[in-house]
């Protein structure tokens, strides 16, 4: 079994073996910050906050097969159930970016009022949440439509982030 983690100061990736402790170092992009595996694990996409742009890595070779430009600062990602898009939070870019998996192209942005901080999916995988901390906002984006359906204000000094809803029935 093997897991992964982002090295910031090192624009790399750790893959560490589980079992034995051996580590693959994987050079990518400016900044590495969030991730996510496609929905069958084979790909790992990283955000490259400084290089505006999302490494795609094989988690069976433990390289780095491609990259896709995306507006500034891409922070944190999620990948859509089918794995054909890829949604993530432009921090300096002040949107939510949508990307297609295979073409590795960016198809779109949601302007925000601020810089994004987190990115997280509802769980039933039909919206994204995005939160601006320094505005106290949450910016709720069905998936389907693309664009902002509701703004969720949170107490002055709150700084959301990340946004997780209660699963339905919790208390």
């Amino acid at each position: 079994m093997w897991a992964y983690t982002s090295n910031t100061d090192s624009g790399t990736v750790s893959a560490v073996n589980l079992e034995t402790g051996e580590v693959q170092v994987i050079q990518i992009g400016e900044r590495p910050q969030g991730m996510a595996f496609s929905p069958d694990n084979r790909r790992l996409y990283v955000t490259n906050m400084n290089s505006d742009s999302i490494s795609v890595i094989d988690t069976q070779s433990k390289m780095r097969i491609g990259e896709i430009p995306t507006g500034k600062g891409p922070v944190r990602i999620r990948v859509t159930p089918d794995g054909r898009t890829l949604v993530y939070a432009l921090q300096t870019g002040e949107a939510v970016g949508f990307a297609n998996a295979e073409t590795r192209k960016e198809e779109t942005q949601v302007k925000l009022t601020g810089q994004p901080v987190s990115l997280t999916f509802s769980k039933d995988n039909q919206y994204a949440f995005s939160a601006v901390q320094s505005q106290d906002k949450i910016f709720v984006i069905p998936l389907r439509t693309r664009k902002i359906e509701r703004i969720i204000s949170t107490p002055p000094g709150s700084g959301p982030d990340p946004y997780l809803p209660l699963r339905q029935g919790a208390a």
